[in-house]
């Protein structure tokens, strides 16, 4: 509630003021490809499974 929820990269979720959310910068894998997990340092990776995308930490599993 206090970070209005997660605005993607389309845009599609604005709050009742029409602001996107902000809950997104608090993901610790999801849409973070290539950066370093939170926890542990290590690269988040992609991968794909029925045209869907799946964003783990290899070394930890978050």
């Amino acid at each position: 509630m206090k970070h209005r929820g997660s605005s993607l990269a389309d845009e599609q979720y604005v709050d009742l003021f029409g602001k996107p959310g902000e809950f997104q910068n608090h993901h610790n894998v999801y849409d973070r490809e290539g950066e370093s997990c939170r926890r542990c340092r290590h690269t988040v990776v992609r991968q794909r499974f029925s045209n869907r995308s799946t964003f783990f930490c290899d070394a930890c599993q978050i």
